[in-house]
């Protein structure tokens, strides 16, 4: 009997969405190895490292090096795909296929691994297991050369800031101590509940292409609302910040979906990561609940019932 699909269970916290792709939850890897395609996993690594900054366990130096083992994995596991039907790939590494093919713990990526000098010359051992600035890179390159697409995410490994930096033009954190550096300062997860207290907000919905899950709207329209009281915007009346598309992608578990443009009156600028409410477009007032307090939603803003 085929069962009804829903959003990742995660889609509303950033902590537990953290958690899970830290620890290669099984349920976020085709989405997660759609965005390293992609070139598009900044949004993942900056999570994981606020992740890793909240524990209060890891020197910064032995987050980079929890957050180079894991791009390390991913990379490994991504081209092991590729090679699935290959007996003889030669770049087969057991103590990684254990990690990935087992439940994996923060544990096995923390500890230090053993050496295993059959695997001097496989690139994805030596930036798994080595500290060596010039082999790291060595082994980055080789690894390009075998799927070009791995850049993106093999870029993170490297820092931005580093003896003989160039400073090259910033438009992403996607090199680990600029990751970094951002949670440092940006240290909240972003946790918060939403549940409809009536079906008006339906009204609004105005998304044609299928989505499988069944309880999109109602997840959808969570992350909406909460832009909209992140921002203070009680009167719908102000332009407001949001996050990347891939951001969402992430959190939804969902890739290549517009996930916020399914609301009439919400319209969004994902380049420019701002978004407002198009008063003329609300079709339907509706009923809310949100971190715990009852609220409605009407032309004239948001307030408390």
């Amino acid at each position: 009997m085929k069962q009804n699909k829903n959003v990742v269970s995660s889609c509303f916290n950033e902590k537990e969405t953290a958690e899970s792709i830290l620890l290669f939850d099984n349920v976020r890897l085709q989405v997660f190895n759609r965005h390293i395609e992609h070139e598009s996993t900044e949004e993942y690594y900056l999570l994981i490292s606020k992740y890793l900054l909240s524990l209060n366990k890891y020197s910064i130096e032995y987050i980079k090096t929890i957050i180079k083992r894991h791009i390390a994995v991913s990379a490994y596991f991504f081209i092991r795909k590729k090679n699935k039907n290959d007996k003889k790939w030669e770049y087969r590494i057991r103590n990684l296929d254990e990690i990935i093919d087992k439940k994996i713990s923060l544990n096995d990526l923390a500890k230090a691994p053993k050496k295993d000098e059959s695997l001097n010359e496989n690139p994805f051992w030596i930036l798994y297991s080595s500290n060596d600035h010039k082999e790291i890179k060595g082994s980055i390159s080789k690894i390009i050369k075998l799927y070009e697409k791995l850049d993106g995410l093999l870029n993170n490994v490297l820092d931005y800031f580093y003896y003989g930096c160039r400073f090259l033009k910033l438009e992403f954190y996607n090199h680990s101590d600029l990751a970094i550096a951002h949670c440092l300062n940006d240290d909240m997860f972003d946790t918060f509940t939403f549940v409809p207290l009536d079906d008006n907000y339906s009204e609004n919905w105005i998304y044609t292409n299928n989505f499988k899950e069944i309880d999109i709207k109602e997840k959808t329209l969570g992350h909406v609302i909460n832009i909209i009281m992140k921002n203070k915007n009680f009167d719908l009346k102000n332009d407001m910040k949001t996050s990347s598309r891939y951001y969402y992608e992430m959190m939804f578990n969902i890739e290549r979906k517009d996930l916020l443009s399914i609301y009439r009156f919400f319209k969004i600028d994902y380049k420019m990561q701002t978004a407002y409410i198009d008063k003329s477009e609300i079709r339907k007032s509706f009923k809310f609940k949100y971190n715990g307090i009852d609220y409605i939603f009407t032309p004239e803003g948001i307030s408390r019932i």
